[in-house]
């Protein structure tokens, strides 16, 4: 788990508090006891804080350690789970225990400081720092290692996952897969001309048709990326047989044979078919309103005056966008940035909804 200290305010603001203690740490020990004995008693309590520290880290990772599903992973393959058991016991076990005996928890730790202030000094004001001391390490590092836990640790099991899933699925590909694998494994928007060459020449010898579904998305990337539109949409089509559940597949196919192809009855057969599926989706129908706003901002950059289609076209923009709106007005802060969308009464369309309901 790496963490760098200037880009994590958690860990600086720790630093921060561990060297003020120590500080204080240190004057404290300095004015009440011999400079023979100094070195010795600072060296233990500073040995006692880290203890504490190690300690309600441990706690602090056993409470953030996060839920893993391996739904998708492959049959021949499962994730050890053993510590995400072990966490949720423990858990359970020292909750339950703190709960029930926390009088004798209050208890044992009062012992505890005694016992330790004795060893370390006879001024009755070492009782108060070695409580301080064992109470702010253990809040110290639970807190800290929760919070590492649930972000850096949780960021880099997810970059563990993705680097597996690709592994596992690598497993699956037939050779002519393997060869595109190594063609489209950077997802950089930079592309060498050589690499370009050789992906189309992949392409045009094998088609976009692989069997595996992270391999059809990147591909389907790529070539957008390469402004090769036509096997880019029709790359997106494929992904989408491959799994139709995720429907931002064919809005970008819709996407791109509208902005690109200017395919705009193509591109809204698309999108209609994503609707009859699902009525309650906006983004078909703000999709729709962008391709019937392009196909008329075509209309008059040429200088097209059919102004009965051109009429049909503003109504069925705003049509379009009342029904996006309907199902989810956020999309009107979207929609009053959007280019896209360029001459279009936004704000009127939108406040017409909001009088209409």
């Amino acid at each position: 788990m790496k963490v760098k200290i200037s880009e994590n305010k958690y860990v600086l603001n720790t630093i921060t508090i561990v060297i003020i203690s120590y500080v204080c740490i240190f004057l404290y020990a300095f004015n009440t006891i011999s400079v023979i004995d100094f070195l010795k008693v600072f060296s233990l309590i500073v040995l006692i804080s880290i203890s504490c520290f190690v300690f309600g880290g441990a706690l602090g990772f056993l409470f953030g350690i996060p839920n893993h599903k391996d739904a998708d992973m492959n049959d021949r393959f499962e994730r050890n789970t053993s510590l995400r058991q072990i966490s949720d016991w423990l858990t359970k076990i020292i909750v339950g225990i703190t709960l029930v005996e926390l009088k004798n928890i209050f208890t044992f730790f009062k012992q505890t400081v005694l016992i330790i202030s004795k060893l370390i000094n006879t001024d009755l004001s070492i009782n108060v720092l070695v409580a301080v001391i064992i109470i702010e390490f253990i809040i110290i590092g639970f807190v800290l290692i929760y919070i590492l836990t649930i972000t850096v640790f949780f960021k880099d099991l997810v970059d563990s996952d993705n680097t597996i899933l690709t592994l596992l699925s690598n497993l699956n590909l037939d050779p002519s897969d393997m060869k595109i694998t190594d063609l489209i494994e950077d997802d950089s928007k930079f592309i060498s001309e050589e690499k370009k060459s050789q992906i189309l020449k992949y392409v045009s010898k094998n088609g976009i048709k692989v069997d595996n579904i992270y391999l059809a998305k990147r591909l389907a990337k790529i070539l957008y990326q390469m402004k090769e539109y036509s096997n880019s949409a029709a790359a997106y089509s494929w992904a989408f047989n491959l799994n139709n559940d995720d429907i931002s597949l064919k809005i970008n196919e819709a996407f791109i044979r509208s902005k690109f192809l200017k395919q705009f009855e193509s591109s809204n057969s698309i999108l209609k078919e994503l609707i009859s599926k699902n009525n309650n989706l906006a983004i078909p129908f703000y999709n729709m309103a962008c391709n019937f706003n392009r196909e008329l901002r075509d209309l008059i950059n040429n200088s097209i005056n059919d102004e009965s289609y051109i009429l049909n076209l503003r109504k069925e923009v705003e049509n379009n966008l009342k029904e996006a709106f309907l199902r989810d007005r956020g999309l009107y802060i979207e929609a009053i940035k959007d280019s896209e969308l360029d001459g279009i009464d936004i704000k009127s369309i939108f406040n017409g909804v909001e009088r209409n309901e």
